[in-house]
């Protein structure tokens, strides 16, 4: 193997290279650092030119912007100050005019110019006080004219307009005409009903949380909770303003046309099946043997006057299924509606069952099924504007159109006495004039009654009073039933007068009083503290010492008070107690003084019996003090009486709390004569 001893080939420098270089000059470090910052200053000054022609510029645009700012602002100084010397101007000529006219007044009125200077004199605070009361009866001289200028144009010389804004017309009776009608709705009227997805109205629900007819209280309440309830069949009717009694006078004399008299018959029930309590048969189809009965003939007699509406409203305790609910509907008349609120029994706190164990934390929501009884008043609220006339009953309460009719005529009376009536009378008098005030709290009453099961029952009599056999009864007004009629207790068709009996009041609970010019009316008792001038007196059924050393039962004594087990009233009636009669409110919301939004301490018959409508003060509640009072005319006191058509009654109630209807009517009219003898006297 061999191997490459070649040299390398070396390189031959080139002239360039072989030149010589020019040694550097040697220069000091400060002569570098005077270059450096020579150049350093170049810069800086290359720099601050550059920021110079910047800044001209800058200040070039802002001094244009100026400019412009200064022109606006002159042309708004000098439009200001014209607009200003403008006013100036006015002022001046205003002034100047006043102070001529006042020049002119004083040199003619001189007394004016003295009371001037009087009032320069007085001292600052008083001045102040003269100068308010001026301002106060400048602004009510401007209200009134207003007022009768309102009045004048529009043609009416009681219209006229009030602090709250509406228009409020004296009617018939002293009643509220429909202006105050339709401004009282409006506060009292609900939004309207959400319509659901199906087509049916979605309205109400069980305790108001969330419907839109309460308040906010209502919706906040922790107690309340959603139902449902859906409108079967609605019946769109025309808003009116005619009762009954007008609308037959006037149907009779071939008035033509009229607008329907609209009623809406509120019916609540508890129980779909009978629990077997209260000598009640445990497992009884309470719906289709009791309630649809009885609805069926409420509803066709009602149907029975010319130009009446009626619609239903059911506030059910439990779930209705469809099946039932087709039992209903097939039971009533064609056309009239049926809105069905079904599980409508309030939930809470039950605070008065719990006793000493209120605070505890084991606490349950429960069912408050006697507040079941409260739920007809949000429908009140929800219709009034809807209807006419409010019958709102226990779904074993007997109500036909003669009861009805009845009341609307003693109504009507009442009201046209109290158009005419003298603004005071003697508290002490039972006879005679009643004023407005007591007119207006006048309410025709009811009385329930049983027919007997058992013909032969003697029913309990009062000793000490005679018997009138002079008058009598007819049970066919509130007991007369049709034989197809039938009713899980099978009463009789046609009882006999003897054969009813009472037990919600007594002879001992009674009075009697003239009301001029309308005859003898017997009083029941609940009222109390009331004002002397409303209190309304009568003469007592023991008052000539029938009863021994008994004395009068007075107020909400339960054995006397006579429990409706409902009530019937006008719209205008329902607006009277809401605004004047009930001092706590008739209609939610149920705020204070109530007590858990009305579910505390507060039963069945403070809500539909009569505690609240016909009594004075309760525990929490005042109540609202209406007057009952029913005819002694022996056909308008049948009418007064209500078939309770379970009849279980008889069976519950002791002997002691029975009466025989028919000779507790006699023994008013003995009293009666009693009463007249001691006017005459």
């Amino acid at each position: 193997m061999s191997m490459d001893t070649t040299p390398p080939t070396t390189t031959t420098p080139s002239a360039a290279t072989n030149r010589k270089r020019k040694p550097l000059e040697s220069r000091s470090s400060s002569a570098i650092t005077e270059d450096i910052a020579h150049v350093v200053n170049i810069k800086d000054n290359e720099q601050q030119h550059a920021i110079n022609i910047r800044s001209n510029r800058n200040n070039q645009h802002y001094a244009i912007i100026d400019e412009e700012r200064d022109e606006d602002t002159k042309k708004k100084d000098a439009k200001a100050k014209g607009i200003s010397s403008t006013f100036k101007s006015i002022f001046n000529f205003v002034f100047n005019l006043v102070m001529k006219v006042r020049a002119i007044v004083y040199e003619h009125i001189p007394f004016l110019a003295r009371l001037e200077e009087a009032y320069n004199r007085l001292p600052c605070h008083i001045r102040a006080l003269l100068f308010c009361t001026f301002v106060v009866v400048k602004f009510a001289v401007s209200f009134f004219i207003m007022q009768h200028v309102f009045a004048y144009i529009h043609g009416d010389s009681n219209a006229g307009f009030g602090f709250g804004g509406a228009a409020v017309v004296a009617g018939p009776g002293g009643s509220v005409s429909r202006d105050h009608q339709a401004s009282t709705a409006r506060h009292l009227q609900p939004a309207a009903s959400e319509m659901s997805t199906n087509g049916s109205f979605r309205g109400i629900n069980a305790n108001n949380k969330s419907a839109q007819h309460t308040s906010s209280t209502h919706e906040n309440n922790n107690n309340h909770r959603q139902k449902n309830v859906q409108l079967t069949s609605a019946v769109e009717h025309a808003d009116t303003d005619n009762t009954a009694m007008n609308a037959n006078a006037a149907n009779d004399e071939g008035g033509g046309d009229l607008e329907p008299f609209r009623i809406l018959h509120i019916v609540t029930a508890l129980s779909e099946y009978n629990n077997g309590k209260r000598f009640t048969v445990a497992g009884e189809d309470r719906l289709s043997e009791l309630l649809v009965p009885v609805l069926q003939y409420c509803v066709e007699s009602m149907l029975t006057q010319p130009g009446w509406e009626v619609d239903v409203y059911l506030v059910l305790g439990w779930s209705l299924k469809p099946e039932r609910r087709k039992i209903i509907e097939d039971a009533l008349p064609p056309g009239v509606g049926l809105e069905i609120w079904d599980n409508a029994t309030p939930i809470g706190y039950d605070l008065k069952n719990a006793g000493t164990r209120r605070k505890e934390k084991d606490e349950k929501l429960s069912e408050i099924t006697r507040a079941l009884a409260r739920q007809h008043r949000f429908v009140i609220k929800d219709k009034l504007d809807e209807y006419d006339f409010f019958s709102v009953w226990e779904d074993d309460m007997l109500i036909s159109s003669d009861h009805i009719s009845n009341f609307l005529e003693l109504t009507e009376m009442f009201e046209n006495l109290a158009k005419d009536a003298p603004k005071t009378s003697d508290p002490k008098a039972y006879h005679g004039e009643l004023s407005e005030t007591q007119l207006k709290r006048l309410v025709p009453g009811f009385i329930r009654v049983e027919a007997l099961l058992d013909p032969n029952q003697e029913t309990f009599k009062v000793a000490g009073i005679d018997i009138d056999k002079n008058v009598s009864i007819d049970p066919s007004f509130c007991c007369g039933i049709p034989p197809s009629f039938k009713l899980l207790s099978n009463p009789p068709n046609k009882p006999e007068a003897e054969h009813l009996m009472m037990w919600e009041t007594g002879i001992k609970g009674l009075g009697v009083r003239e009301i001029h010019p309308l005859g003898w009316f017997a009083l029941q008792i609940g009222p109390k503290n009331l004002r002397r001038t409303e209190e309304i007196a009568s003469y007592w059924s023991g008052e000539d010492g029938a009863f021994g050393d008994e004395k009068r039962p007075r107020g909400g004594e339960p054995k006397m008070f006579g429990q409706q087990g409902g009530y019937m009233l006008t719209r205008d009636q329902v607006i009277f107690f809401q605004e004047e009669a009930c001092k706590d409110g008739f209609l939610p919301p149920f705020d204070h003084p109530f007590v858990d939004d009305g579910l505390h301490m507060v039963n069945v018959e403070f809500w539909s019996g009569g505690y609240q409508h016909f009594g004075g003060n309760g525990h929490f509640v005042q109540g609202c003090n209406m007057q009952r009072v029913i005819s002694l005319e022996p056909e308008k006191f049948s009418k007064q009486l209500l078939y309770h058509t379970a009849n279980n009654k008889q069976k519950q109630i002791t002997k002691a709390r029975q009466s025989n209807v028919n000779t507790v009517f006699q023994q008013l009219h003995t009293v009666k004569k009693a009463a007249i003898a001691k006017k005459s006297r």
